[in-house]
């Protein structure tokens, strides 16, 4: 069966709708909020080292993305798992696994960016365009590993906003990650606190802007009434536990 990936106009009584468990989506939010935190805490140590000719190398560097990354990727399943459908809801490992490495591997790109020579507008725009493919890809890609087959639909011009705005807010992250990832900065941790909300809420913002652009087509053999594989609230240890742990290990 040939899949239609864009349906602009969907016809009355053909999309289902869902609907937000609170808990998994504040759950997700603090996530995004330690990974971004520590993020931060990090990036000074490569974005101000004075040798950058090997920034790619830099455990710095990797361990900022691996943070990051994965943050991101936990924030997204977390919501996932807190957005609740009248419908099985199960997800592919395989696909699963490769998301969380396509975030890592966004992260690593734009922050190598970012560092890598003198800093300056077109090189912010590039990393941020990286940073907003990265996560947009790990986003989208989830979404296929759902396990809904060839039914899965997306609004284009959605689909478009969440692209343009994803670029957006990966800007804004990065501009507030560079700015205050400096020594002034670094002694603050109130700052890095409200700065880490202000970003994590831009990384949240790149999710619910492509979940608005997904149509989720209604069929009749979908049951009625909210089912899952697994509690959502027991599978989100799971998601959180790769961030957390690896931000445990650096305190």
């Amino acid at each position: 069966m040939s899949r239609q990936f864009f349906v602009p106009n969907p016809p009355p009584g053909f999309v289902i709708t869902g609907a937000y468990d609170p808990v998994l989506v504040l759950a997700s939010f603090v996530v995004a909020v330690l990974a971004t935190f520590m993020a931060l805490r990090f990036t000074a140590k490569f974005l101000h080292d004075e040798h950058s000719s090997g920034v790619w190398r830099s455990p710095w560097l990797i361990n900022s993305s691996v943070i990051l990354g994965s943050g991101v990727w936990s924030m997204h399943f977390i919501a996932m798992l807190g957005f609740v459908l009248p419908m099985p809801m199960t997800y592919d490992l395989g696909i699963t696994l490769v998301s969380l490495a396509v975030a890592i591997s966004g992260c690593y790109l734009s922050f190598a960016v970012l560092a890598m020579g003198t800093l300056n507008t077109p090189k912010r725009i590039f990393s941020s365009v990286l940073l907003a493919v990265g996560i947009a890809t790990m986003h989208y890609l989830g979404m296929e590993g759902m396990g809904m087959g060839n039914s899965l639909q997306y609004n284009p011009g959605a689909f478009a906003f969440s692209i343009v705005f994803g670029v957006v807010a990966s800007y804004l992250a990065l501009w507030l990650m560079v700015h205050f990832s400096g020594p002034v900065h670094q002694g603050s941790w109130v700052t890095r606190l409200l700065i880490s909300m202000v970003m994590a809420a831009s990384i949240a913002g790149i999710h619910y802007a492509g979940m608005a652009a997904a149509v989720f087509p209604h069929a009749p053999r979908i049951p009625c009434g909210p089912t899952r594989k697994n509690p959502p609230r027991q599978q989100c240890s799971c998601c959180s536990y790769l961030p957390v742990n690896h931000c445990a290990c650096w305190f």
